[in-house]
């Protein structure tokens, strides 16, 4: 056979083969737009139900700067340093010619109403404090909402001998009763600062351990009430 025929058919074969190449390149450059497509639509898609955030539920606020559950800032007793004729004594005198210290109990109403100024300071808004006009006992409500949404009234009820006699402790939550009545139904609370109270606990202590506990607490098998707690307690006094 002539070699310029056979030249031209390996040239020939030659160019069909890149143009075999050319045509598989531009398939899969194609394909892969389409599928590159397809990815980000999905993303995007993915993307957009995960920025549509369900509405918040409300939260209890705890207190900024809160305290050992079983200590208090507060004291149960006020100095009262008498006015001897020789003024003020430095702490360095000796202890025979000092002023006498005449520590006199603090009022109960006046312990409370630093309870609940100290209540406020650290984040709790909704407190409240009254008495009862038949006898000499005074309520502290402290409301607060659970993780559900739920409020949740604490009363912590003091007799005349707080702080020395520890407050009794009554946590409630609106709700309707067997008649479609809106009534009071009582949590299960219990406060390790109580079973441990003594003169120096606090009714910030309290609060600040039942917090994590309000959200888990079941409703007791008591029968609820349409006369609630607060109720009771008319005399308001902050």
């Amino acid at each position: 056979m002539d070699t310029s025929i056979l030249l031209i058919i390996a040239g020939g074969g030659v160019l069909v083969l890149v143009v075999l190449i050319l045509v598989v390149f531009v398939l899969q450059r194609g394909g892969s737009g389409r599928r590159a497509t397809t990815s980000q639509s999905e993303v995007t898609s993915k993307q957009g139900k995960a920025f549509i955030l369900p509405p918040a539920s409300p939260t209890m606020r705890p207190p900024p700067m809160p305290i050992h559950e079983d200590t208090s800032t507060l004291s149960s007793q006020v100095p009262t340093w008498s006015s001897g004729a020789g003024g003020f004594t430095p702490a360095g005198t000796p202890v025979a010619s000092r002023q006498v210290i005449d520590v006199t109990p603090i009022n109960v109403v006046q312990r409370l109403t630093q309870e609940v100024a100290k209540l406020r300071s650290n984040g709790y808004e909704a407190v409240s404090l009254a008495g009862r006009p038949d006898v000499e006992e005074y309520c502290v409500q402290i409301r607060v909402a659970r993780s559900d949404g739920e409020n949740v009234s604490i009363h912590l009820i003091c007799t005349d001998d707080y702080p020395i006699i520890a407050p009794q402790l009554i946590a409630t939550m609106l709700g309707f009763d067997a008649c479609g009545e809106l009534a009071e139904h009582h949590l299960a609370l219990d406060s390790s600062v109580l079973r441990s109270w003594n003169g120096n606990s606090s009714l910030l202590a309290v609060v600040n351990n039942l917090l994590g506990l309000i959200s888990y607490a079941q409703v007791t098998n008591q029968p609820p009430t349409q006369q609630s707690v607060w109720a009771q307690y008319t005399e308001r006094i902050i």
